[in-house]
């Protein structure tokens, strides 16, 4: 098992001796945010998962508080 393993990292490593990653300054730079600019972008560039359900409550939550907003002008305005 270990000799199979070991002989499919040597190919692997044969096959891919030619190729190179030109990039890596750019990634370690996005990563690693030195400048203030860079750290802002860094943190608007983040991506959020938020369920359907969540999703609900958090729409439910703002249609219900805007109904109420709504509302209270409403009020005052036949006043």
């Amino acid at each position: 098992m270990v000799n199979s393993r070991q002989n499919i990292r040597d190919q692997l490593d044969q096959e891919l001796q030619n190729i190179t990653f030109t990039s890596a300054d750019k990634v370690h730079a996005r990563i690693h945010p030195t400048t203030w600019r860079q750290r802002i972008y860094a943190l608007w560039n983040k991506e959020v998962e938020i369920s359907g359900s969540t999703a609900g409550v958090i729409l439910l939550a703002f249609t219900l508080f805007l109904e109420l907003v709504v509302s209270e002008v409403c009020k005052q305005i036949l006043l």
